[in-house]
């Protein structure tokens, strides 16, 4: 995705990639909505004034939702993620035979 600036979304500090846990708070995103929030809060998506109008609205403890019109992109940016993390030599469902 090239998204190498984001925040975390849970405190709002700044860290290198958006699916990396935070230096900060140690959180590391791991439900659908975290992923989400997580890739939505980066340079890449948002812009760099956006994302530090959102950085400081919750450093100072503002919560943001994703907006509607986002979550299908959100959605398929993350399950994206979610495809190029999983090893090459591994089906994507063991379960399921070929």
């Amino acid at each position: 995705m090239g998204m190498t600036q984001a925040v975390c979304f849970k405190c709002g500090e700044s860290k290198r990639a958006a699916l990396s846990a935070c230096g900060a708070c140690k959180s590391l995103p791991s439900t659908r909505n975290e992923l989400m929030l997580s890739v939505m809060l980066t340079e890449g998506y948002l812009g760099a004034s956006r994302l530090a109008f959102f950085a400081r609205g919750m450093s100072i403890g503002r919560r943001f939702a994703i907006p509607s019109s986002d979550r299908a992109k959100l959605r398929d940016l993350v399950a994206g993620e979610a495809v190029a993390a999983q090893p090459k030599d591994e089906p994507l469902n063991p379960g399921v035979g070929y």
